[in-house]
């Protein structure tokens, strides 16, 4: 196989996707003060675990983020065990600043293949066009 023909495939074949979703206000309600965390049981927006379920069985792999401490992980994931939340990777300790995803694509022409959905705090995930986007 040539060079440009693997290249082809590796930006054309259909494949499943890597899907980035922030903790605190997206998939859970969040908590703004971090000693609170644990005074009160989590609780999941509306509309998430259905997503997040979807998107397993579709062999999507899901990576959590969350501004939350390292010294938390512990506690973070027993509370998303707690809740069904399934998820490959978690990455602790992200700003809660802007987020910005880089990623390149074959062509100047060609449809990007990063994209970002920012829903509103709290709101979950039912008021999204996931399939708009093809998610």
């Amino acid at each position: 196989m040539s060079s440009e023909r693997g290249k082809q495939a590796e930006f054309y074949t259909d494949k499943p996707k890597t899907i980035i979703c922030d903790l605190d206000g997206t998939i859970l309600k969040h908590a703004h003060v971090f000693s609170d965390l644990d005074k009160y049981d989590p609780q999941l927006n509306p509309g998430v675990i259905d997503k997040l379920n979807h998107w397993d069985s579709l062999g999507h792999t899901i990576i959590l983020m969350t501004a939350r401490k390292e010294s938390a992980r512990e506690m973070t994931e027993r509370h998303l065990r707690s809740l069904g939340v399934m998820w490959d990777h978690l990455i602790m300790g992200v700003t809660s600043g802007k987020r910005v995803l880089i990623n390149d694509k074959l062509q100047l022409e060609d449809p990007d293949r990063a994209i970002a959905v920012n829903v509103i705090t709290d709101l979950g995930f039912n008021h999204t066009d996931w399939e708009g986007m093809g998610l």
